[in-house]
């Protein structure tokens, strides 16, 4: 495995592996082509963006990451913390990590994951569902933590209230 710098060059690739991931559970969620590439192509617009693929030996892409600078209040306001959680000053959001089904195992989560954090401004902040139990180990494993209310509760997305936030400082 291969893992290179997320280039415009390889947005087509990734467009037609990123949906694969999502459509299974805890997701459910399906997109076309034409929509991935616009959500690829708007990551690339953001500030501080900055994002990874692994290729396996025939330069197919299986897995991928990718995150940007957020303003702390920016994340906050999407996610509707407001008040409850003491940041201020940027923070990277990790936006989107996914592997091939059939490339799971084999530790590209992990080295994806483990570049990104390793190259983003701290902290480093996350969003993932309760339910997706394995990509919480690997977060734990890359030192990731829950991220907690100024009362010491989980940080939940006010429309997702599965959706958990995790943080790395």
């Amino acid at each position: 495995m291969n893992i290179l710098p997320l280039t415009e060059s390889l947005i087509d690739d990734l467009a037609y592996v990123y949906p694969e991931p999502w459509k299974e559970e805890p997701w459910n969620e399906f997109f076309t082509f034409e929509e991935v590439e616009e959500i690829i192509r708007k990551a690339f617009e953001r500030r501080g963006f900055m994002g990874f693929v692994s290729q396996n030996n025939e330069r197919q892409v299986v897995g991928f990451t990718w995150g940007y600078l957020m303003s702390s209040k920016s994340i906050a306001d999407y996610a509707g913390w407001n008040n409850r959680v003491n940041f201020s000053g940027d923070v990277f959001y990790l936006a989107e990590i996914g592997v091939l089904k059939d490339f799971r195992g084999e530790g590209i989560g992990f080295q994806l994951s483990k570049k990104l954090s390793e190259k983003a401004t701290k902290p480093v902040i996350l969003r993932t569902d309760s339910c997706a139990q394995s990509a919480i180990s690997l977060y734990k494993k890359l030192g990731f933590t829950p991220l907690l209310s100024l009362s010491g509760k989980q940080i939940t997305d006010v429309n997702h209230q599965s959706r958990l936030y995790w943080c790395l400082r």
